[in-house]
């Protein structure tokens, strides 16, 4: 679990490749897995949740690494709340902070 500076600093090394020491740091991008053949159409139902961004799927990483427990879908819900338009880097920080105090109230209340 990550205080919030801590969480923040994990988000800005990650933003900008570069270590808390100075040094490059080089993320490697997931690799989504190959199945031998495509999945049927009827496995491609509408129950599929939409693609998650980059910057959103970060944010949800770092919320649960902050001791978010609340599904998937309410973290989402809270981010979209935060940030209508979509998470964006210039604004990553103060929105983490903002959708992990809203999450810990809904929590706690």
């Amino acid at each position: 679990m990550y205080l919030a500076d801590a969480a923040a600093l994990c988000v800005r090394v990650r933003e900008t490749n570069t270590g808390i020491d100075g040094r490059y740091v080089i993320f490697y991008a997931r690799r989504e897995q190959t199945g031998g053949h495509a999945p049927a159409p009827a496995a491609r139902s509408a129950q599929r949740p939409a693609p998650i961004d980059t910057l959103t799927q970060e944010m949800i990483e770092t919320l649960r690494a902050m001791g978010v427990r609340q599904g998937q879908a309410e973290v989402v819900a809270a981010i979209t709340a935060r940030c209508p338009s979509g998470v964006t880097e210039m604004s990553i920080e103060t929105d983490l902070r903002a959708v992990f105090d809203r999450l810990r109230s809904t929590d706690h209340g």
